[in-house]
């Protein structure tokens, strides 16, 4: 008998779905108290029998009981770990889902970081699991894809790793699975983690910067904008991204003000910075030679694109201040704030470098405040 569009009970909780030209099989129940639907696959390639073991699975693990049959109790150790659907994706295929939304979402936000967040998949993780049906995949495959590298390259594990939960938790919210195969605890109990010793950027003290500062300007072979950059993460304190993607429209010369938004600060949070006069000189020079097709502040001089932070680095360790990396600036200023101008509240000094306030009552920047202190150690800075 040929069945009608819309949905037909044929036993306990398993129902058929007949629409446009197509049926399916489908699982009618509640999970946490709530009505849910989990289809079970076309009628064409899963029998009813096969149906009604997947159905019989589900009931078992959501407690369901019907008519004569005890209710069962679910443990973690006897639970299904995984929803029969023969058309769930691979863990690949949930990848590249994830990498596309996170893109959209502004969650990945320079090119470099979209690429590597995949490459480094397809280098580590993809390879030994990207073909599996993400109902397949066990922690135990996790473990011994991330073995090989766990202790050899393990900051890279724990980002593969990290990834991986992703398409787990991504596919336990879209009904695929009921638990995280690469769930952390897990996975660091079957590999744990080497303990090492807290690095720190690598910064110079603060008697030197005057001198490191003047010899930033020694390499005539670096282009102005690499030089120009290296002062800036200097005077402004800011990060070394967050110098290379900075744009005309982030200056506001009415209030002498940089304002990096949010989605380029490392916190997702808008930072201003009070422009100090030595910053200025900088920034009008460039504006003076600037292309005014080009949004960035300092580009690189033959594609137009951000500067590479390997650029940066390049002209650091040729004028000798390579003991300080871009980063270290940012500690050789804090120190510096400490000792020559204690009086500057904590909030302040730490609101110079960006740093987030745990006060929650505060809803301020302390521009103003900032500003005497980043004009201080811009003249400081140029002493030498």
């Amino acid at each position: 008998m040929e069945l009608s569009q819309g949905i037909h009970h044929v036993t306990g909780r398993l129902y058929v779905q007949v629409k446009g030209g197509g049926s399916s099989w489908m699982w009618r129940g509640r999970i946490a108290g709530k009505r849910a639907d989990r289809g079970l696959g076309s009628c064409k390639k899963v029998s009813q029998a096969e149906a009604e073991q997947a159905a019989a699975e589900l009931d078992q693990r959501h407690g369901a009981r019907h008519a004569g049959q005890p209710a069962t109790r679910t443990t973690p150790d006897t639970a299904p770990a995984v929803l029969y659907d023969p058309t769930a994706p691979t863990v690949a295929e949930i990848a590249a889902t994830i990498h596309q939304q996170l893109i959209a979402a502004n969650r990945i936000t320079t090119k470099k970081g979209q690429d590597s967040w995949m490459d480094e998949l397809k280098r580590y993780g993809l390879p030994e699991l990207g073909h599996y049906p993400i109902t397949k995949l066990t922690t135990r495959d996790v473990v011994e894809a991330l073995a090989p590298i766990k202790h050899t390259i393990p900051a890279t594990a724990s980002r593969i790793q990290g990834r991986l939960s992703q398409i787990c938790a991504y596919a336990q919210a879209m009904g695929y699975v009921n638990g995280n195969a690469a769930d952390s605890k897990a996975v660091n109990i079957a590999l744990p983690t080497m303990r090492r010793q807290q690095q720190h950027f690598e910064s110079m003290p603060h008697t030197e910067a005057p001198a490191a500062y003047a010899r930033l300007t020694s390499n005539p072979l670096s282009t102005p904008t690499v030089v120009a950059a290296t002062q800036l993460m200097a005077l402004t304190l800011l990060r070394g991204h967050e110098v290379r993607l900075l744009e005309w429209s982030d200056i506001d010369w009415d209030t002498h003000t940089l304002t990096v938004p949010a989605h380029r600060m490392k916190m997702r949070r808008e930072h201003r910075i009070p422009i100090s006069s030595q910053t200025a000189r900088i920034l009008r020079e460039l504006e003076a030679a600037r292309d005014d097709t080009n949004p960035l502040i300092v580009p690189n001089a033959k594609t137009g694109k951000p500067l590479s932070h390997m650029a940066i680095g390049r002209h650091m360790q040729i004028t000798g201040t390579d003991n300080a990396t871009a980063h270290g600036w940012r500690s050789t200023g804090r120190m510096w704030i400490a000792e020559h101008l204690p009086e500057t509240p904590m909030e302040v000094a730490e609101m110079c470098l960006a740093h987030q306030v745990t006060r929650a009552y505060l809803r301020t920047d302390f521009l103003e405040q900032r500003r005497p202190v980043m004009q201080a150690w811009a003249d400081y800075l140029t002493s030498y």
